[in-house]
Formats: C-alpha cells, structure tokens, sequence
C-alpha cells in the first residue's frame, strides 16, 4: 500500500516515453551545468528550437538539470507559442531553477495564453527561497478579474517536492488556497533527508507551514482541493516536533470541509495526540475517503482511538499505518473494526514491528467475516 501511495504521488518523468512526452536533459558533464549556471546562448537555443517545434501531440514536457535562465525561456514559450496551446504538465526535475526563474514561471501564470491546456505543474528540488514561492503562490490566486494578482492558468495538480521555500514559503501558498478555484491536487514536501545536509534552516517547511496549509481549507469553505499530500520536517526526532499539533489543526479542518477525499500526513511526527484528534473527527467527516499515516509515531492508544472511531464512520476506504509503533492491542482493536465495517477495503499496518502472532492470528480471523476487504498488509512481502 505504501508504494501504491507513493506511485500516485510520482513526478511525470517517471512515465514511460511515448510521442506525448518531450523529455530535455541537459549534459550534466558540461561545466556549465555544474556550476549550476548553464544559461549560456547554446543551451537557450537548444531549448527554445525545441519548445517552438512542439507538434500538436505533445502533452507534457519535462526537463531535467537546466537553470533559470532555460526556465525563463520555457515560461516565454508557452505564453507566446500557439502551437505550445496542448501542453497539458510541465516537470521540473533538479533544475537550478532559484528565486529568478520562480519569477519568471510567475510571470507565465499570469500571461499565459487562455487557450493553454496546462493542468499539472511539478517541481522538484528547485531551491526557489521564500521569495521566489511569495510569487509563484500570489500567481495562482486568482481573487478576480480586476486584480493584477489573477492567474490565467486553471491548475488541477500542483505538486512541489523539496524546493526550498520555508514556512514563509508555505504560508504563501496557504494564502493562495484561500483564492484559487481550481486547484484540486496539492502535494507539498519539504527537504528530504539526503537532502538535509545541504539544506538550510530557512529552506525547510516546518509544523508551523503545515499549519498554516490547514488552517486555509478550514477557513475557505469553498476550496476546490481534494487531495492534500503535505510533509514537513519535525523540528524533533521521535516526537515533539509539532506533528501533533499539525494533526490537530487538520482534525479541525476535517470537520468544516467538505471537499478533501484524501489527506497524506505521513513521516510527519504524528503522535497519540494527534491520532486521538483525527479519530474523533472521523466520527463527524462523512468524506474523506484515504488517510495516510504512515511512518508515524502512533501507539496502540492512538490506533485504538482511531479504530473505535471507524465503526461509526461509513466513508473512509483506505487507512495507511505503515512504519508506526503500533502492537498486538492496536492489531486487535482493528480486527474488530474489519467484522463491523465493510466500506474499509484496504488497511495497511505493516512494518510495525511489535505486532505478533496474536495480532496476526485475530486479523486473519477477522477478514473471514469481511469479503469487501481486499488487503490487509501486516508484514512486508
């Protein structure tokens, strides 16, 4: 279940190659590309040349180790270029995209041309700083008409992987969710840990980020996102970090919104505290359809909570507890929620290693009673 999650979280360049797909690579044995500074008039034109002689079956285009300067040309390319109209994503993947190249794909939110089909947008380690993610996010709200802030482009996925923004970065983007009317798959990852090392304090989105992210859709109760996939980095390992504070703020938000279908916390320092919150709103959400908490810190007191409050919850389908703390109690406590409850059709409880033979024995028993469910994980295959 975990790689399930993670394959619908996967950027476009994982797709397979086809003539929908136009893939840029730069020459990371150049130079010029590892001084991060590849924007010299040979590599300009090359991507240009290719933007322009996009044919009508191009979909998506994807490039991979290019710097703001190349980001400035693609960003003019699908405003100007008519024949650019049928680009449907666009991935940035490891390009040196920095704070000027994040104003310059600010900028073609703003200008790009009405026609565009441009839906999806990725970014991956792009170190764009707060500043360059204040523009980016005030490009996308799209408050109105009249408003020098309105965004041309109607993005249905948005997802940014370890681009350096930091909590003000995030807030930005909070602000954003407050306005945007179209946006409807939001994915936000902070620096992940091999990346760490080179990351500095400010590039990180902490607890106090993820709140504000959840604070937004409670309060805008006409929000358009339906799934919300957002990881940020515990300001303490093991606990403490603020993971359940962020659980009890979208506790709150699961409440009042009536939209989110899937909410993804996962690696997120999520303690009983915040299992408990999120379980008593379970009670009341008649939505939310996935939830992900994997690689947590969730005992048996919160796996109990949460599997009381799904025998009286008729709407959630998927639970994700992979890589908790989670033992033979918790196992139990589910299995008795898997007799009762035929709307859960995939649990994932594996990887927590103090589940044992009893745990196991009472989950097995319990899927006899239950044929809607199709998987139960209790140990990796």
């Amino acid at each position: 279940e975990q790689q399930q999650q993670q394959q619908q979280d996967q950027p476009l360049s994982s797709s397979l190659y086809n003539k929908e797909y136009l893939h840029l690579v730069a020459d990371y044995s150049s130079s010029t590309v590892k001084n991060n500074n590849n924007n010299n008039k040979e590599i300009l034109r090359a991507v240009a040349a290719s933007l322009t002689s996009l044919n009508s079956n191009t979909r998506h285009v994807e490039l991979k180790g290019y710097g703001p300067g190349c980001i400035d040309i693609i960003a003019k390319a699908l405003t100007t270029s008519n024949v650019s109209s049928n680009v449907q994503g666009l991935a940035l993947y490891d390009c040196h995209v920095g704070e000027d190249g994040a104003k310059a794909l600010a900028r073609m939110f703003r200008k790009i041309n009405p026609s565009t089909l441009l839906s999806c947008f990725e970014m991956h380690l792009g170190n764009i700083g707060s500043t360059g993610a204040i523009a980016m996010a005030r490009a996308l709200q799209q408050e109105n008409t009249s408003s020098s802030l309105v965004s041309l482009v109607s993005l249905k996925k948005l997802c940014l992987y370890s681009v350096g923004m930091g909590d003000g970065g995030a807030m930005a983007f909070a602000e954003m969710l407050c306005y945007n009317q179209t946006l409807e798959n939001f994915v936000l990852f902070s620096e992940e840990e091999r990346w760490e090392a080179t990351a500095t304090k400010d590039d990180r989105i902490t607890w106090r980020g993820a709140v504000a992210i959840a604070k937004a859709l409670a309060e805008n109760t006409t929000s358009f996102v339906r799934r919300l996939s957002i990881r940020f980095v515990p300001e303490k390992r093991g606990g403490g970090g603020g993971g359940d504070i962020v659980a009890k703020c979208f506790a709150e938000t699961l409440r009042v919104n009536t939209r989110l279908i899937r909410l993804n916390l996962g690696y997120s320092g999520v303690g009983n505290e915040g299992a408990i919150a999120i379980a008593e709103s379970l009670k009341e959400n008649g939505i939310l359809e996935e939830l992900n908490l994997y690689g947590n810190q969730i005992t048996n007191v919160g796996a109990k909570a949460i599997a009381n409050a799904l025998k009286c919850n008729d709407c959630l389908w998927l639970l994700n507890l992979f890589e908790n703390d989670i033992g033979n109690i918790g196992a139990i406590a589910f299995a008795s929620v898997i007799k009762v409850n035929s709307k859960l059709q995939r649990l994932n409880l594996a990887g927590n290693k103090r589940i044992g033979k009893i745990g196991k024995r009472a989950m097995t028993q319990a899927r006899m009673f239950n044929n809607a469910m199709q998987c139960a994980y209790l140990y990796e295959e």
